[in-house]
């Protein structure tokens, strides 16, 4: 990440990719974490507004409830022909995601695009998942990992779909600028001891290091299913326009697979020393083997 970058990001040009340029979605299928408030909110009522369909995951069914009959009175003038669905799943307790991804399963057959967008950020310490990881790694990675990984044969057959534009299937993985100041080097991940169970750190270390393991799964998972038809994005933190354009803008292809998103919506760099260890000391795929294994019981 250049010096030229930084500034740029503090005095962005105005953003290319708007919520105008998003076509309509008609007949399409999306799904967003933490869509309860904040971006997420902001991204559903986009995508509904777009007609498109969508699936709002999170672990409090009356606060979703309220939030999707507040969305669909906002619009029911336009009458849009999509619609907004609550799925439970709680990413800090891994046993209840599979249940919600079998209930979307039962529901659909194709998935467009998925937001990781949840996140827990600098919590009180100690605090931890009900699988015992860090709330913070557990939440913002675990979990979003088991999800991805049962997400992805509907990924797989939505891609193979005939008519289905190049590119348009993505997956997208919510970083931050702390993954660069924060998290631990070189890797972003501090290997001997990712839960901090013993190594006395921060909390935005570890939420640093939350964000640097989901540029790493981004990046990984564009390289195993870029071939696939299926492209991975990263953008640089929970802000709409930035998810907008990772969701639609066609400066993402599978051409820049795995491309970090800056404002607004521009491609750019990530961390540098980071980058390096996927490239050259294999941490993307070291970082897989060890979330397979965290969450093989819960497949």
């Amino acid at each position: 990440m250049s010096v030229g970058q930084i500034i740029s990001e503090f005095k962005p040009p105005k953003p290319k990719f708007t919520e105008d340029n998003v076509p309509d979605l008609s007949g399409n299928v999306y799904l967003i974490t933490g869509a309860t408030g904040g971006v997420g909110l902001e991204l559903a009522k986009i995508l509904y507004k777009k007609n498109g369909r969508v699936y709002i995951l999170g672990r409090s069914p009356a606060i979703a409830q309220d939030k999707i009959d507040a969305i669909k009175r906002e619009y029911s003038k336009s009458e849009p022909t999509g619609d907004l669905i609550f799925l439970y799943a709680d990413l800090s307790d891994l046993s209840t995601i599979k249940p919600s991804v079998t209930e979307f399963m039962a529901m659909e057959t194709k998935l467009n695009t998925v937001w990781y967008n949840a996140g827990i950020m600098n919590p009180p310490e100690n605090l931890k998942t009900a699988q015992g990881h860090e709330l913070q790694w557990g939440t913002n990675v675990v979990g979003h990992f088991l999800l991805n990984s049962l997400l992805t044969p509907i990924f797989l057959s939505t891609a193979k779909t005939p008519g289905i534009p190049t590119g348009s299937v993505r997956t997208v993985w919510v970083s931050s600028d702390s993954h660069s100041f924060f998290s631990p080097k070189p890797d972003g991940i501090n290997w001997s001891d990712i839960n901090y169970t013993s190594d006395r750190a921060s909390s935005m270390v570890k939420y640093g290091q939350s964000k640097a393991a989901c540029s790493l799964l981004a990046l990984e998972n564009a390289a195993r299913l870029g071939q696939d038809n299926i492209i991975s994005v990263r953008p640089q933190q929970a802000c709409t326009n930035r998810e907008l354009a990772a969701g639609f803008s066609p400066d993402v292809s599978l051409n820049n697979n795995g491309a970090y998103l800056i404002p607004w919506g521009r491609i750019g760099k990530m961390n540098s020393s980071v980058q390096e260890g996927w490239e050259k000391r294999d941490s993307g795929r070291r970082l897989w083997d060890i979330l397979e294994k965290d969450v093989e019981l819960f497949k």
